[in-house]
């Protein structure tokens, strides 16, 4: 459908075919992650990762997408050898000028099934604990202004997740989102409403279905400071075993303060039939700090929450935050900070497509949950030096069997520029995993540091050593490992 956007006249623009290569050599001396008073083996790992990127800026079609084909090769552990898809391709279309979009995005790659289990670096290590995910989702929508009075949009989708091992279900959503909100007409006043259905075929569990309407009405005290308020209704239909209420009437209301333009506080306080809820986002920028933090509730599943992240945008590894972007502080790279850069944003310096799509942290579960989500980040910039620092907490409340699990952490970072085309980079993480109904607790830490120097315009390469670490209270789950690996980056 997309490449049937060959009618439009934007289709004179030019397309952007990049391929690169990146090869990388990475020895481990415990390549399973055995545990501790366990045989440890070591081993040497080969990556040769052909790749292509390709994009286009039309005025009526946008287009990015990346594909690579990841062959890992072991030395001493050849039934580990694997040829992993990881892909990313996303479009927007204008179908009828101002009126009638089109987007779509497809996404391939790998994430941990076990929170539980060994989890290495990238997905080189524990290939026991790692499925291949698909995604995809087709979603036409309409924009329509009606003068000054209001402004309408209504989108349609289809979703899709897969993956690629027995027991996970694979899900497939059909949702409708709609809503009307308040013209130029209104001035001081705002106003809004919204709707929206979501429903999930579900491989191996029952169908779930998720549905709000609601109205919203706001004032501006001040050009700097408004306050709003939201009301409705929403019916869920999914398994309860608590036998507690799944829906009924909510609402919240809250305050949105932006004193100037690089600052900005909104927070809500509210009550749905889970309790009382709360939400915030914070930033602030100055000329050599961002800071980030934010906090939200909502019911999700695995499937769904996998879909996000993959909707969202390329993911790409930066040596710094870029300002305004979103940044994933639970999620570690060898070489820098993971960053969702949206569909027609520019690329900025400094960040190289992922290996592979950010996953969720906690393990994968066939039941909704009620998703508590808090992140907060500063980076800071000095001279040569970028200096960047991670929180993040989240905590699932599962609905049908009634437990919770929670993982919280730390990480922060240091970029030296301390030559034109060579920089250092050392990076920590501390992560807790938190499981009551196991009566089990773990701590995952690890430090990263490396080389990275640019050799030519179209030529980079990285020298990485690592140590990570993971205790439990349980026995039979710590384990430690030390890894170097060097690697270089190829376009053409």
């Amino acid at each position: 459908m997309l490449l049937a956007g060959g009618a439009l006249p934007a289709v004179a623009a030019d397309w952007k075919i990049t391929p690169n290569l990146t090869v990388s050599e990475r020895y481990t001396d415990n390549v399973n992650l055995a545990p501790s008073g366990q045989s440890r083996e070591s081993d040497f790992i080969t990556e040769v990762r052909p790749g292509v990127q390709i994009s286009k800026d039309g005025a009526r079609l946008k287009v990015r997408a990346s594909y690579a084909l990841q062959s890992l090769t072991y030395l001493n552990n050849s039934n580990y050898n694997a040829l992993n898809h990881q892909l990313y391709a996303a479009a927007n279309a204008e179908l009828l000028k101002d009126f009638l979009f089109l987007d779509a995005n497809t996404a391939i790659s790998q994430q941990n099934l076990n929170a539980l289990a060994p989890v290495g670096f990238g997905n080189t290590n524990a290939p026991k604990n790692l499925t291949t995910v698909g995604t995809y989702s087709i979603s036409p929508y309409i924009k329509k202004r009606f003068d000054s009075f209001a402004d309408a949009n209504l989108r349609v989708s289809q979703s899709g997740v897969y993956y690629d091992t027995q027991g996970i279900s694979n899900t497939v959503s059909d949702s409708v989102v709609g809503a009307l909100t308040s013209g130029s007409a209104f001035n001081d006043l705002f106003w809004g409403i919204n709707y929206s259905y979501n429903k999930n075929k579900n491989q191996f569990i029952a169908d779930t279905e998720f549905e709000r309407a609601s109205a919203t009405l706001g004032y501006a005290l001040t050009r700097k400071f408004r306050v709003n308020a939201t009301a409705g209704q929403e019916r869920n239909n999914y398994i309860s075993l608590s036998g507690s209420k799944i829906g009924g009437p909510f609402w919240n209301a809250g305050f949105i303060w932006a004193p100037t333009s690089r600052t900005s506080v909104a927070a809500t306080y509210g009550h749905r039939f889970f309790g009382r809820t709360y939400s915030f986002d914070l930033s602030e920028r100055t000329r050599h700090t961002n800071w980030r933090a934010g906090y939200s509730e909502d019911l999700a599943t695995s499937s769904a929450t996998s879909l996000s992240y993959a909707v969202l945008g390329g993911f790409y590894v930066c040596q710094t935050i870029p300002a305004g972007y979103s940044y994933f502080p639970s999620t570690a790279s060898p070489t820098g900070f993971v960053v969702a850069i949206p569909l027609g944003n520019p690329v900025p310096a400094g960040c190289q497509l992922a290996v592979a799509a950010v996953t969720p942290s906690l393990s994968l579960v066939n039941e909704v949950f009620i998703l508590k989500n808090l992140t907060a980040g500063v980076g800071v910039n000095v001279g040569k030096s970028d200096y960047n620092l991670g929180l993040y907490s989240l905590r699932r409340d599962l609905q049908t069997s009634g437990t919770y699990d929670r993982q919280s952490g730390v990480n922060a970072g240091w970029n030296w520029h301390f030559a034109p085309r060579t920089t250092f980079n050392l990076y920590g993480n501390l992560a807790r995993i938190q499981v009551p109904s196991q009566n089990r607790q773990d701590d995952l830490w690890s430090i990263a540091g490396g080389l990275t120097h640019q050799f030519q315009p179209k030529l980079n390469g990285s020298v990485i050593v690592r140590h990570q670490a993971r205790s439990s209270n349980l026995p039979g789950n710590d384990f430690t490992e030390n890894s170097i690996t060097a690697l270089v980056n190829m376009t053409f």
